[in-house]
């Protein structure tokens, strides 16, 4: 029986088990010529891959699901990278309203690695048709972004 893509278990990206063959390499202090490794629990194997990241300079993974990894580039643009066919799909950066009070350059220098706390993945069979959600902030506040358009969901008002 073929698996759903919908019930898929996501990605673990991890730091390679495997050491550099030349410790001598400039690459070494560049993040995307570093080797990588994505654990794939479904199948329990993980899969060592030499300069993954070549392209995504400075990215930042979020969250993975369906197959897709969630990156923030160097910007904190998030991107949608489909490991094994390289296929990436450029999503709007998140509303300024979204990241009050600091300004796009705080969150891109300081806040990127830790603003978005998940992200998950919603898509059809087309990966045009995909659904990002979103928890992110200091107060845990959900969006998610659907054809290119981000949305807040409103604040719940708590009651006692």
């Amino acid at each position: 029986m073929a698996s759903s893509p919908f019930l898929s278990v996501p990605y673990a990206l991890l730091p390679s088990i495997k050491q550099p063959d030349d410790i001598d390499d400039d690459d070494d202090d560049d993040p995307s010529t570093v080797n990588r490794s994505i654990l794939n629990l479904s199948e329990n194997k993980r899969y060592e891959w030499k300069n993954m990241l070549r392209g995504h300079v400075g990215a930042w993974c979020v969250g993975s699901s369906h197959g897709w990894i969630v990156l923030l580039d160097q910007n904190g643009i998030p991107i949608l990278w489909h490991p094994s066919s390289s296929t990436s799909i450029n999503l709007p950066p998140l509303p300024h309203a979204f990241l009050q009070p600091f300004p796009y350059s705080y969150f891109a220098e300081h806040l990127r690695k830790s603003f978005i706390a998940k992200a998950i993945l919603m898509c059809s069979s087309s990966p045009s048709s995909y659904i990002l959600a979103i928890i992110f902030g200091t107060d845990q506040k959900i969006a998610y972004c659907k054809s290119a358009t981000w949305v807040k969901l409103p604040d719940e008002k708590q009651s006692y």
